[in-house]
């Protein structure tokens, strides 16, 4: 993968091919990757293990449940995996969510990759993928 912010596939297939190596072992090895999310104030790991992987306080429906802040909403936030790619979603949450100190519109999906920081509130999170 290149230096650039974004992940281009066109760059990985002219990559694949330059070396010969199966273009469709490229994409499946990219399938194999798992997305974490690191709490930044405590440092725990957490798997985004669903297609619709929910975080908000609220204990009988979210994934993650975030206990200890009074800023992250019931059902503060989502991310999404689809076909490899992972998308974060603001679910109309009062105290706001923010992708690398921009803020989220609500319910606009905006990618995320390794290295990106999401704050639910005033919660830091980095993005992990492995």
């Amino acid at each position: 993968m290149s230096n650039n912010r974004f992940y281009d596939p066109f760059s990985a297939l002219h990559a694949a091919r330059a070396n010969n190596q199966p273009v469709k072992d490229l994409y499946a090895s990219e399938q194999k990757k798992n997305l974490y999310l690191i709490r930044r104030d405590t440092g725990e790991k957490i798997a985004v293990n669903t297609a619709r992987y929910l975080i908000g306080s609220k204990t009988d429906v979210c994934n993650y449940i975030v206990t200890d802040n009074k800023y992250v909403g019931r059902e503060h936030a989502y991310i999404l995996l689809e076909n490899g790619a992972a998308f974060f979603v603001d679910n109309n949450s009062t105290n706001k969510s923010y992708v690398n100190g921009v803020q989220a519109i609500p319910q606009q999906r905006i990618p995320i990759k390794n290295g990106d920081e999401i704050k639910l509130a005033n919660l830091p999170f980095v993005c992990s993928v492995e």
